[in-house]
């Protein structure tokens, strides 16, 4: 009797590590997704700022590049 009953406490405590472990698997994987999110949301947001800096900069070499080509343009060739 005292080994089995030694045995179905083993078994119950078996049983309730797997649960517990499971739980916590559980709970770190939404958390993992949790966080890949709002790091994609922060990634998207730096991005899209990126993409309008570097369009602001395009626009204004292009600018120059505008301005040079009229300046040269209008110069009489020697």
């Amino acid at each position: 009797e005292i080994v089995l009953s030694a045995e179905e406490r083993v078994r119950d405590l078996l049983r309730a590590a797997e649960e517990q472990a499971r739980d916590r698997l559980d709970e770190a994987q939404q958390t993992a997704a949790t966080e890949m999110r709002e790091a994609d949301v922060y990634a998207l947001q730096t991005l899209r700022k990126l993409e309008d800096q570097l369009e602001g900069f395009i626009a204004t070499v292009r600018n120059g590049v505008d301005a040079l080509e009229a300046r040269s343009a209008d110069r009489p060739r020697s």
